[in-house]
């Protein structure tokens, strides 16, 4: 664990220090994800009082759990670029079926649907998602079947 790195991205407590740790390993689990990268994960818990596990060192969970769950969800859908402006809506499909799903989104005062197949353990990329500048947050739901999975972007 290198302390001075910490402090040179987190200026706070505890909690601004997970909250960090729980945005990076969201960037980089959904670029994986989005790619369909193979991933291996780790090393999940602290060795020690400080670390950069998901669990403490006493089996505790930390903010990045669940990110981590959200992130590698068999069926997840991701925006290719969460920020103000346009960005496609990437779904990832890890399980063993074709899937018919709709997509549904929404940003500030703006929404939108759209019908998308994503192949079994495939990925599909489409289906133009406009963020507006005020936009606070982003919301994308997928409905396939009887199921309902979403993924929210702070902006």
């Amino acid at each position: 664990f290198d302390a001075a790195k910490h402090d040179s991205r987190v200026a706070g407590d505890h909690e601004d220090s997970q909250a960090y740790q729980a945005a990076v390993l969201r960037t980089i689990s959904e670029r994986l994800r989005a790619d369909g990268v193979p991933a291996v994960a780790f090393a999940l818990r602290d060795t020690d009082s400080t670390g950069m596990g998901v669990f403490a060192q006493d089996g505790t969970a930390k903010a990045s759990t669940e990110t981590l769950a959200r992130s590698f969800a068999p069926l997840q859908a991701f925006l290719a670029d969460p920020t103000p402006g346009t960005s496609e809506v990437i779904v990832a499909n890890d399980t063993p079926a074709n899937h018919n799903l709709a997509v549904e989104w929404s940003a500030g005062e703006e929404s939108w649907s759209f019908d998308a197949d994503v192949d079994a353990q495939g990925r599909w990329r489409g289906g133009s998602v406009t963020v507006p500048g005020e936009a606070e947050g982003v919301s994308i739901l997928l409905r396939v079947n009887d199921h309902e999975i979403e993924n929210q972007y702070d902006i």
